[in-house]
């Protein structure tokens, strides 16, 4: 079954005890102003809580000469961070994507490109991507999404805040049971050591941590 926008909010307002809308374009309808207002950011905030096998890209990455104020770092190959890139989760060579390796993310100051460095050649970029649609969500990520959408919903139509947060445990239950749905269904290959470090920067703040993902 496809779902709609206005579907899954109206999964989310029948947690909330609220009645459907008929449409999530509706300008005249409190709830429907406030689903739309959301909707995408919080699509976007689940789709990067995991990486989904039904919304991941793996290709090769463009190369990017890397600016002479970046020269003096530690990587060797700069590439354009992909366009329509939600969420990068790794970066490999292209002989296998077991050898993870670390990375850098930069925006260049005078062109504003964002753009990634790393020691990998021919590099290959596995990562989530941006999505304009709804209709290929099964109904375990859809149930997930529309949780994390009612909790947010909570206290903005019924400023309840002790529901929002129900909605929010009930959000992690679901998105594990989404998650394990999703390695069963497409496959997903086995977990891997997380490399050292991974670093993202923009706007000249530099964040560290893991290189997240599967």
């Amino acid at each position: 079954m496809a779902y709609s926008p206005t579907d899954i909010c109206n999964i989310a307002l029948t947690d909330l005890d609220v009645d459907p809308i008929v449409s999530i374009d509706d300008p005249n309808l409190t709830a429907a102003r406030k689903c739309k207002r959301i909707f995408q950011v919080t699509q976007d905030t689940v789709l990067r809580d995991n990486d989904w096998t039904f919304n991941r890209v793996k290709k090769a990455l463009t190369p990017f000469t890397i600016p002479d104020a970046y020269q003096n770092y530690r990587y060797e190959y700069g590439y354009v961070y992909p366009s329509d890139c939600l969420k990068l989760w790794r970066v490999y060579p292209p002989e296998g994507c077991y050898n993870r390796q670390d990375y850098e993310i930069q925006r260049d100051r005078d062109s504003s490109t964002l753009f990634l460095m790393c020691n990998v050649d021919n590099a290959v970029g596995r990562y989530s991507k941006v999505v304009e649609s709804t209709e290929w969500m099964d109904a375990e990520f859809v149930t997930a999404f529309a949780l994390k959408l009612s909790s947010r919903l909570a206290f903005s139509i019924l400023k309840n805040p002790n529901l929002k947060n129900q909605l929010s445990q009930e959000y992690m239950y679901a998105l594990s049971n989404a998650e394990t749905s999703d390695r069963e269904q497409y496959k997903t290959e086995p977990e891997e050591p997380q490399s050292n470090y991974a670093v993202a920067a923009l706007g000249g703040v530099q964040l560290r941590g893991q290189s997240y993902g599967r």
